[in-house]
């Protein structure tokens, strides 16, 4: 029973390898894209066993928090862009010091809602 989990995926990867989706990517290969080997063998044989689940738990949620507060800043960059081109004189007025950290302030309070509201849904 034990050798299950480890042969289930290989299985799986047999199966999927024989339909003709994974034959129609194969030439991406040499062009920096993952293959169905390198998908399976990377997460379901490779991981260590000895990473406690809560450090994933963590750095899945670091990675949630940044990528939602990228995102936001980049749409705050992106406007940032437009107002300095399309209305240049008014720039200094609009895009003051001031407003540019309420901006930074409330992005990271916005992905940090996220994050709890996400928390809150799990069942312990």
């Amino acid at each position: 029973m034990a050798t299950f989990p480890r042969l289930a995926p290989l299985y799986q990867a047999e199966l999927l390898s024989s339909t003709d989706e994974f034959h129609y990517g194969s030439e991406l290969q040499g062009r920096g894209y993952m293959t169905w080997l390198d998908t399976f063998v990377g997460l379901s044989i490779c991981q260590p066993k000895d990473i406690h689940p809560a450090v994933g738990i963590v750095a899945w949620t670091v990675a949630f928090f940044f990528s939602f507060e990228s995102c936001i800043m980049v749409q705050s960059v992106s406007a940032n862009r437009m107002i300095a081109v399309c209305s240049p004189l008014n720039y200094d007025f609009i895009f003051t010091k001031r407003l540019t950290a309420t901006l930074i302030t409330v992005t990271w309070f916005a992905a940090a809602l996220i994050i709890s509201m996400y928390y809150s849904m799990l069942v312990y």
